[in-house]
């Protein structure tokens, strides 16, 4: 069976496809949760200290980094999911969808626009680039 193009301009199969693209992502992590043993154990002991109302970040501070969303977000989580990987999988993957779905909504916005990155509907290499970068140090 073959699909008309006109289906694939649909926004909504847009937004679709999106969302599959970003579960088909996370979903080897989501199928096997296992925290790694690089930095998530010092993660889940901050994320305890900070939900018990000590927001010192020392590594962080000293590394010269100041995140306070992405350790209230992770505290979120924690209370949320518990030790459990999968719930921070899952928090995560509603993360890596919620973000899609606003470069998306910027991206159709600003499609009749002639200003870079964006022409004609198009997404240059960099913006991705950017997008995925950001999206990297998040999720």
């Amino acid at each position: 069976m073959t699909l008309p193009l006109v289906w694939f301009q649909r926004p909504k199969v847009h937004v679709g496809i999106l969302l599959l693209l970003s579960l088909l992502l996370l979903l080897p992590r989501l199928l096997q949760p296992d925290f790694g043993l690089l930095d998530d154990g010092r993660t889940l002991s901050i994320t305890r200290q900070i939900l018990q109302g000590d927001w010192r970040v020392e590594f962080d501070r000293e590394a010269g980094r100041f995140r306070p969303v992405y350790w209230a977000y992770n505290a979120l989580l924690y209370r949320l999911a518990g030790p459990n990987p999968r719930g921070w999988f899952l928090g995560n993957l509603a993360l890596l969808g919620a973000a899609t779905l606003l470069l998306y909504r910027w991206v159709s916005l600003r499609k009749n626009e002639t200003i870079p990155p964006i022409r004609q509907g198009r997404v240059s290499v960099a913006t991705l680039a950017l997008f995925i970068t950001i999206l990297s140090r998040l999720v």
